[in-house]
C-alpha cells in the first residue's frame, strides 16, 4: 500500500486474500464484450470492477433526483460504487449493490463507465 498525491493505491496482490472468483477463465478483470449482454443490449453492467459514481453518498434514497442528475448534497468525502467487483462473490455482483468509499481511495478492483450520450 502507498500514497501518490494524497491517493491511496494498492495492487491486486495485497486483495489476493479477499478474490472469489466467479468460476470465468479470466484471473482479475474481463476485457470488455467477454460477456453476453443483459436484456437490454448493455455489455458488462456488474461484476468486473465497482463503478464509481458521481454521487455523494446519502444513506438512503430519500430526496433523490428523478431526472437522472447528480444527486449532491451528501456526505461530500464519500462517492458511491455500484456493481461489485471480480474480488466479490458472484451474489454481489448486481446493479442494486451500492456502497460507499472514500473518493480518494483508488483500487484496481475500482473503475468507471464510460458514456456516449445517444439519440433517442
Amino acid at each position: 500500500m502507498r500514497r501518490k498525491n494524497g491517493i491511496l493505491l494498492l495492487k491486486s496482490r495485497q486483495l489476493k486474500r479477499l478474490k472469489f472468483g466467479c468460476g470465468d477463465r479470466f484471473k482479475y478483470t474481463a476485457p470488455v464484450g467477454s460477456f453476453a449482454p443483459n436484456p437490454f443490449g448493455i455489455y458488462d453492467t456488474v461484476g468486473n470492477v465497482w463503478e464509481w459514481c458521481a454521487d455523494s453518498w446519502h444513506p438512503s434514497y430519500k430526496g433523490a433526483p428523478s431526472d437522472g442528475q447528480v444527486w449532491r448534497g451528501g456526505n461530500e468525502n464519500y462517492r458511491v460504487l455500484r456493481g461489485g467487483s471480480w474480488v466479490n462473490p458472484p451474489g454481489n455482483a448486481r446493479s442494486a449493490n451500492r456502497v460507499r468509499y472514500y473518493s480518494v481511495v483508488r483500487y484496481d478492483s475500482y473503475g468507471f463507465r464510460v458514456f456516449r450520450g445517444a439519440d433517442f
